[in-house]
């Protein structure tokens, strides 16, 4: 058999393993359910965080610091209106609808603002991490298992019976490791992905919120 013969082999008793009449099956589908639930939280951060609240900080900034210097508050609060889910550009509106009362109310605002906006970035995040863990977890279980199921194998079985089992219990237990690690390590990497995406967005709070009462200081 050569080398091509044998990957098709064991892809194929990977494969193989997802079927009810094999020892590792049921570790097999709870990595899978929960492969679909990191998918699916990260396909929500990624439109939170990624899509709606990040804007062009740049230009978003440039436009808005020359209204404020022209005084032209309505048009700025316009702006912001113009992307209305972006995390700075609501931050900015909360401040700028209370620039008649003062710098320390729009801070107030913008600090208030901040409070709902910062957890919206930030939840649920940290189950991409908990979900590779369980993957890899799970992974580890049908090794046990697979490990556990060779060795009554041996000890119940005949032995013309033993060779067959032995087989099917190594492989749940290669297979289930295998498939863990295939879904944790994605996740991981997607978890770090988003907490950078995240943090991103919020250093951009920060900072901006401090130039946007500068400028208003100064007028």
């Amino acid at each position: 058999m050569d080398k091509m013969a044998i990957v098709k082999s064991v892809i194929g008793d990977f494969f193989n393993e997802f079927g009810t009449s094999q020892p590792g099956f049921i570790f097999m589908w709870i990595i899978v359910v929960v492969a679909a639930l990191a998918l699916a939280v990260l396909a929500e951060r990624v439109y939170v965080v990624v899509i709606r609240s990040k804007i062009n900080v740049s230009r978003f900034m440039t436009e808005l610091i020359k209204l404020i210097r022209a005084k032209d508050f309505d048009k700025a609060i316009a702006l912001c209106d113009s992307a209305p889910e972006g995390a700075l550009s609501r931050m900015a509106k909360a401040g700028l609808r209370e620039v008649d009362r003062g710098v320390r109310q729009v801070q107030y605002a913008m600090d208030e603002a901040c409070l709902s906006i910062i957890p919206e970035i930030e939840k649920r995040t940290p189950y991409l991490f908990v979900f590779s863990n369980v993957a890899t977890l799970s992974g580890l279980m049908g090794t046990i298992f697979g490990l556990m199921f060779t060795f009554k194998a041996i000890a119940v079985l005949p032995v013309a019976q033993q060779s067959q089992a032995l087989a099917s219990g190594i492989s749940a237990a290669m297979n289930t490791t295998i498939f863990g690690l295939i879904v944790a390590i994605p996740i991981v990497l997607a978890y770090q992905w988003i907490l950078s995406q995240s943090k991103q967005v919020i250093d951009d709070l920060d900072e901006q919120s401090v130039r946007l009462i500068n400028t208003i200081r100064e007028l």
